[in-house]
């Protein structure tokens, strides 16, 4: 979630930090920089999915050198807005539910629902909030339009997204890439075969997550627990694709792990050995998500500018998207979801 909120104001200037570091490889003496300040500006974050309620998120942008930590939830988080979905004629209100109004033993629940670091729930940053429908009035149905309406401080923004029909994929498997016989024949990624509608204009994104638990020898193995590997599902970057390229054809493709933003565990650090693979053992829940047009241009301008960082001859450019009168996605995903078991 903090990806985008975070995104254009940590890009442009790590961009520019780059290219004077670049121009000054050679030189003897330091040079100070000062950054302009950029005026925050406000992020919405939103999806719905068959059978669940809309969950909107509501943020601010953060400086570059702004620290990463839970004291930002009570700041860049942002309550109070007047939130609704349409849907054919009908609007349904949505309901503000806040960290800070569920009772302890359901705020870990809630942030492990959400995919948010557990110590969110300590001190301030309790007070972040999520628009939801608590009614269950409002679930996703393949097929609808999704409108999005958002009143906070005097502005108004906008969207709207189809939820398409699902298109379940063929196969899956887990494969090292030497073929189970080199010496990382514990680690590898997960091969999918997908048949692509005759229709052109079908998008996907691919999500997975691990939920099987963390051996005792893990760090981050808590004695007692069940906790999962992942706490929710991951994009990996390039997780969306359109199929311009492959309209009516099967075939196979692999699909590399993603990490969580702002993961600390070890095996999403680069230089772990783990970086990016599955492992022998591990339990996939694959969620492998039809998408609107719209959708995709959201999702591959993001991940194109997140690749692009660090590289000093990237050309600083928004990121498109999908939200009218504020920066951010809403997206309705058509899900299918698979399970494979990392043996070979």
């Amino acid at each position: 979630m903090a990806a985008w909120s975070n995104f254009r104001k940590r890009w442009v200037q790590g961009a520019w930090v780059c290219l004077l570091g670049v121009g000054g490889a050679g030189c003897e003496r330091a040079i100070d920089v000062t950054l302009p300040d950029v005026p925050q500006d406000w992020v919405v974050e939103g999806s719905i999915e068959p059978g669940s309620p809309p969950v909107v998120f509501i943020s601010l942008t953060q400086g570059y050198f702004d620290p990463v930590d839970a004291s930002l939830a009570a700041t860049l988080f942002l309550g109070g807005a007047d939130v609704r979905v349409g849907v054919g004629e009908a609007w349904h209100e949505l309901d503000e539910v806040c960290l800070g109004d569920l009772p302890p033993e359901l705020q870990a629940q809630a942030l492990e629902t959400l995919g948010l670091p557990a110590e969110w729930a300590q001190g301030d940053a309790a007070d972040f909030c999520v628009y939801t429908s608590l009614g269950g009035d409002l679930v996703g149905e393949v097929g609808q339009t999704y409108r999005l309406e958002i009143l906070w401080n005097g502005r108004r923004a906008t969207a709207e997204s189809t939820l398409l029909p699902p298109v379940p994929l063929d196969d899956l498997r887990f494969q090292a890439p030497d073929g189970g016989t080199g010496p990382a024949d514990s680690l590898g990624w997960i091969y999918a075969r997908l048949s692509d509608p005759p229709d052109l204009g079908q998008c996907y994104r691919w999500f997975a997550r691990r939920i099987n638990a963390r051996p005792s020898w893990d760090p981050l193995f808590e004695p007692g627990t069940t906790a999962p590997k992942d706490a929710d599902f991951v994009a990996p970057l390039g997780s969306a694709v359109e199929d311009r390229f492959f309209n009516g054809l099967a075939f196979e493709f692999n699909a590399v792990r993603g990490s969580a933003p702002g993961s600390t565990a070890w095996d999403d650090q680069f230089d772990s050995g783990e970086f990016s693979y599955f492992k022998r053992g591990d339990t996939v829940v694959v969620k492998f998500c039809t998408i609107d047009p719209g959708v995709y241009a959201t999702v591959a301008s993001l991940e194109n500018q997140v690749l692009g960082q660090g590289n000093p001859f990237s050309v600083p450019a928004e990121v498109e998207g999908n939200v009218v009168g504020a920066r951010g996605l809403w997206a309705a995903y058509g899900v299918a979801f698979d399970t494979v078991v990392c043996v070979n």
